[in-house]
């Protein structure tokens, strides 16, 4: 459910970023450079800043995740289709051969074609009631907070969601226990639910008052997923993990292997999720806090084995901070 070309154009887009290197004093000190370029106000200054974000949110803008699908339509859609085929291939397997007074082996290929019909409605229907009981726990077992009780927490997010044009009704904080400094969240529109779910953890929650610019960057961080609708991709690969849906599905696994092949996939266009986000953070806070928190030791391996480590996305900011900044820099883009 993620389109080939859009998968293919991240990967040709991050990669070698990721993998970008220089010997610039300006690249290998980016955080002083960008901080000292942002604080400039003279006349041509506020120019190059105007163009440098212009040309950083033409880029985010580009590489946003254009199949955003809603998981409703797989089921809905496929769960009829397939019964439909399955009752033509029943009719053909039984019905004709009782007809025809006899079972060869076309008859035995229609009885695995059937099989294959109730395995993938099965869990197509099995795999969204598991999304569903998620989303139930999830709203049910955990604490609300209120933009009344919370404002430190509420502001960032509400900045953040005005910068992307995001609705505030349609946003649902909840407090989770965990002791942990990265929240969650999830589009439940892939469900039908006009709601997001921005969880947060309790280390969060304390990092909101004692360092508030560093917890708006991961906030930034968070709703630029929703912005760059790769929120809730994690669902689609749920039902992508539990029924492959097609005969090219069921050629790849048998060469590669279902999981090996699902997670190679997901996790490269994961990854690229996160370096967008890491880039949509600076791009709605307008300053180096992103940085911080990349390098602070916040990120653990209760990230999840989908995300990239947090040197490779230190390297991909940098490079494409660094390289915008020196478009804009030139003598030629300084008139």
């Amino acid at each position: 459910m993620i389109r080939a070309g859009s998968y293919v154009r991240r990967k040709t887009f991050f990669e070698p970023l990721v993998k970008f290197s220089s010997e610039d004093p300006n690249y290998i000190n980016i955080e002083n450079h960008l901080d000292d370029f942002l604080s400039k106000d003279d006349e041509i200054s506020i120019k190059q800043k105007d163009l440098f974000f212009k040309n950083l949110s033409n880029l985010h803008q580009i590489y946003k995740n254009r199949s955003d699908v809603d998981i409703r339509i797989p089921v809905y859609v496929f769960t009829p289709m397939w019964i439909l085929f399955g009752c033509f291939m029943f009719y053909l397997t039984f019905i004709q051969d009782t007809v025809d007074g006899e079972f060869n082996m076309l008859s035995l290929l229609g009885l695995v074609i059937i099989a294959r019909c109730i395995y993938v409605v099965f869990n197509l229907i099995s795999g969204f009631g598991d999304l569903e009981d998620y989303r139930t726990n999830l709203l049910n077992r955990s604490l609300k907070l209120s933009k009344t009780q919370y404002p430190e927490i509420w502001a960032p997010i509400l900045s953040a969601s005005d910068r992307i044009g995001q609705e505030h009704r349609k946003i649902v904080v909840l407090y989770r226990q965990e002791n942990h400094c990265v929240p969650t969240i999830t589009d439940l529109k892939r469900m039908g639910v006009p709601w997001i779910i921005l969880t947060i953890p309790r280390n969060l929650l304390i990092l909101s008052k004692q360092n508030p610019e560093l917890y708006g960057a991961i906030i930034a961080h968070e709703i630029s997923h929703i912005d760059q609708s790769d929120s809730g991709i994690w669902m689609t690969y749920y039902l992508d993990e539990k029924c492959a849906f097609g005969v090219y599905e069921i050629i790849m696994n048998l060469i590669e292997g279902k999981y090996k092949r699902l997670r190679r996939q997901y996790k490269i266009f994961n990854s690229s999720a996160e370096y967008l986000a890491d880039l949509g953070a600076f791009i709605i806070t307008e300053n180096t806090k992103i940085f911080d928190f990349l390098k602070g030791g916040y990120i653990t391996s209760e990230e999840g084995s989908f995300h990239p480590s947090a040197e490779t996305r230190i390297s991909f900011l940098k490079a494409v901070l660094y390289k915008q900044l020196k478009l804009v820099t030139t003598p030629a883009n300084k008139s």
